[in-house]
């Protein structure tokens, strides 16, 4: 039978549990628990957590997760399992693989703000960016999703982003890119099949379909926010839709130049359509 506990102090640990609340030090191994409530320092070798709630600092060495959601430090040795796992700090991993990660908490308006490392080897079907976070560790994310800010010295590669939030990389490769523009921006090259960097967003399909742990509503706040002119230095794409951009080049099959863009040249395949409140120098068929 699974049982509950309390624990003040150093305490370790084995077995099955429903739901233990700790405060201090706990030392866990070779243990199933549904529920974990803790305030303090604990390590868990080879377990199995369904739902952690923490704040302090965790070390563990094949850990599986449910739900995640903590405030401190992280260090995971081995291969690391989790469905959501939300954190706020830094976080070291071997190996770490969700269904959905998230850097910083919920409440859009809280005081607290994250600048924290991610070290190691990162995996998610969808990475949710609520922080100040570099993006430089090794990650393989097959969903983006910015509110916050990301840098990156390296190239991003992904099959969807969406950034509601500042973006300063090299390079982005993504089938879908959504980039709302914004002056602090810098984006080098962006290379996809659909192309949207506009003051504009439309909650569709595509985006509702995204595993994510946090509803529209968390991102109507900031994608309200007035726009200001991005600098890209190319846009390469099958479609292509920008205002707000200042660009060397713009490359794609069908292309539409919104208000408020400056470029350089822009080079087409089938269509293009350029708004009067838009400023291109040189227009080319290919």
């Amino acid at each position: 039978m699974k049982r509950n506990l309390l624990t003040i102090g150093n305490r370790s640990i084995w077995g099955e549990y429903n739901k233990i609340m700790t405060i201090g030090e706990l030392d866990i191994e070779d243990s199933n628990i549904l529920k974990l409530y803790s305030i303090g320092e604990f390590s868990i070798k080879n377990s199995f957590i369904k739902k952690l709630r923490m704040i302090g600092e965790i070390k563990g060495e094949n850990v599986s997760f449910d739900n995640v959601n903590m405030i401190g430090e992280i260090d995971l040795k081995g291969e690391t399992k989790a469905d959501v796992f939300v954190f706020f700090g830094n976080v070291k991993a071997d190996y770490l693989c969700c269904r959905v990660l998230r850097n910083n908490i919920k409440k859009s308006n809280s005081k607290l703000k994250s600048n924290g490392k991610m070290l190691g080897v990162f995996k998610a079907e969808t990475y949710e960016n609520f922080a100040s976070t570099n993006l430089d560790c090794e990650v393989e994310f097959k969903n983006i999703i910015n509110k916050g800010i990301i840098f990156s010295l390296n190239s991003i590669e992904c099959e969807r982003l969406y950034s509601f939030g500042e973006i300063v990389v090299d390079e982005i490769f993504a089938d879908y890119v959504y980039i709302k523009p914004y002056d602090v921006s810098k984006v080098n090259n962006i290379n996809g099949s659909n192309i949207v960097i506009s003051h504009k967003f439309k909650n569709n399909n595509s985006f509702k379909s995204l595993p994510k742990s946090l509803d529209f509503v968390h991102y109507k706040n900031i994608i309200s926010k007035p726009s200001s002119i991005m600098n890209v230095n190319s846009i390469e794409g099958d479609r292509i839709r920008i205002d707000h951009i200042n660009a060397d080049l713009i490359c794609g099959g069908e292309v539409i130049i919104g208000d408020l863009c400056l470029i350089d040249r822009v080079e087409y395949s089938k269509s293009i359509k350029i708004s009067p409140k838009a400023v291109v120098n040189e227009v080319v068929k290919l």
